[in-house]
């Protein structure tokens, strides 16, 4: 079974792939150490603009995805639905 959260932000600042992971890191989320994709001293992990993060927290288990939509047609439409 898949679940898919959505979290809503009103702010406007960016949030870098490392900032969230070093938030995951620096929480008890999972049990072990997760991997990242892109690697967490990846220079991509420091871009302004990324669509996806992997977050592999055990090898026989399916990784978080999470993804970043920012003023695409799919954050619209979960606003709406929210707002209903």
């Amino acid at each position: 079974m898949s679940y898919f959260i959505r979290i809503f932000c009103q702010s406007t600042q960016d949030v870098r792939r490392r900032e969230l992971q070093e938030f995951i890191l620096g929480g008890i989320h999972f049990d072990k150490h997760p991997v990242f994709i892109p690697a967490f001293l990846d220079p991509d992990s420091m871009l302004d603009n990324w669509e996806r993060v992997d977050i592999i927290y055990e090898q026989d288990k399916r990784p978080v995805w999470v993804y970043r939509n920012v003023g695409d047609s799919l954050l619209e439409g979960g606003i709406c639905e929210v707002k209903i």
